[in-house]
């Protein structure tokens, strides 16, 4: 978890010095993550890789907007972005895996992002 949010600290520091005339990103939005939009939503149960999908033991109402939020299995070294499908079997919620590597037991977090438009245009 540590090693993410370093991850993401030092993302944000080489971004920031690409804000001159001609920058790669012109006016389009940028995406950004704060601490209080991550919340923890499960735990992994099941991991089919064959397949490609894993069940999750969902904590509470599973409340998931696939427009702006992210699906994510966090375990000791290994991070995984999980994609939830329509199907759920009473407390378990089936995912499929985009990317990364899962494991039983690793925690699903999801994470909500927010857009901030960009006020610099390049000429």
């Amino acid at each position: 978890m540590i090693r993410f949010l370093v991850c993401i600290i030092l993302c944000a520091g080489c971004f920031a010095g690409c804000d001159s005339p001609g920058n790669m990103f012109g006016s389009r939005p940028i995406l950004t993550v704060s601490k209080n939009n991550l919340r923890l939503a499960g735990r992994v149960e099941r991991v089919e890789r064959k397949s490609g999908y894993v069940l999750i033991r969902r904590f509470g109402a599973w409340r998931y907007n696939v427009t702006d939020e992210v699906v994510e299995s966090h375990g000791m070294d290994r991070t995984a972005n999980l994609l939830p499908t329509e199907e759920s079997l009473g407390e378990h919620v089936a995912a499929d895996i985009r990317s990364g590597d899962v494991q039983v037991g690793d925690a699903v977090f999801i994470k909500k992002i927010k857009t901030v438009q960009n006020t610099k245009s390049s000429p």
